[in-house]
């Protein structure tokens, strides 16, 4: 009798964080952002886009390098 009273506890501790867990992704999910973080822009339509690669790194040395490319 003693194993399924420690199952069924175990087995509640894991439903109880599941439930948690599924509590704080909903709030998450449809809460506000805060006044001024969020901006929603007009559509704009452009033919030509260029791609700006950027590659900031510490070689062995502990120098900083910056890798610029236009794509």
């Amino acid at each position: 009798m003693r194993r399924s009273w420690l199952v069924s506890k175990w087995m509640y501790g894991i439903y109880m964080i599941l439930l948690v867990i599924t509590i704080v992704i909903m709030y998450n999910s449809y809460k506000h952002l805060p006044h001024g973080v969020s901006f929603e822009g007009e559509v704009h339509r452009i033919d030509d886009v260029n791609f700006i690669y950027d590659l900031s790194y510490k070689d062995k040395n502990g120098h900083v390098k910056h890798e610029q490319r236009i794509l």
